[in-house]
């Protein structure tokens, strides 16, 4: 079941979902379909930005968000293996605005592959992917991340590049540091 505004204030507070965090609105400008709820925007998202780990999936779709800023405090995605969406993946974006993921703490995804399909996505690139899996049982090798973004060159023209002090990066930044290739201060590299 997708996330609607009836869910929303159930989730205020919660740290730890055990469920699916599946968001999905129409990519069609002009879509209505009276069964779709009403569009959520990211100030209505925010309610989520206190959740530390889903014991699900994570799918969003959506044409009006510019970042995934309302799960920043994200740090395990732990999907159930019956679970997984077409059998493999567990963190499924596609989205035409997102330009950063901000999910600047995301440690693990216990399995599963990751789909971003996001076009005006930057600096997914320097994320590393691979690291993010930390299930024993995961084959490091078998892990696939299919990409559909923004090209490098037009994200640093549009100035969407790593801080210096990055190792990979969420978004622009030193506080949006994947890891930091020195010391970290707080939340700053």
């Amino acid at each position: 079941e997708e996330l609607t505004f009836k869910h929303l204030e159930k989730l205020k507070g919660c740290e730890i979902l055990n469920s699916n965090l599946i968001i999905l609105q129409p990519l069609e400008e002009n879509y209505y379909d009276s069964n779709y709820p009403a569009e959520l925007t990211e100030k209505d998202l925010e309610v989520l930005s206190t959740i530390r780990e889903i014991n699900g999936v994570v799918r969003i779709q959506s044409r009006h968000l510019s970042s995934l800023n309302f799960l920043r405090n994200l740090e395990i995605i732990n999907p159930f293996k019956q679970a997984l969406i077409a059998g493999q993946y567990s963190f499924v974006v596609h989205s035409p605005s997102i330009r950063t993921l901000n999910l600047i703490n995301l440690r693990s995804i216990t399995q599963g592959n990751v789909i971003l399909k996001t076009e005006k996505l930057c600096l997914s690139e320097t994320i590393d992917w691979k690291s993010l899996q930390k299930n024993v049982n995961n084959n490091h090798n078998n892990f696939r991340l299919i990409r559909e973004n923004n090209s490098l060159q037009k994200c640093i023209d549009e100035n969407y590049v790593c801080d210096s002090s990055c190792k990979g990066c969420w978004s622009t930044g030193p506080e949006s540091c994947q890891y930091c290739k020195n010391y970290k201060l707080g939340y700053i590299c």
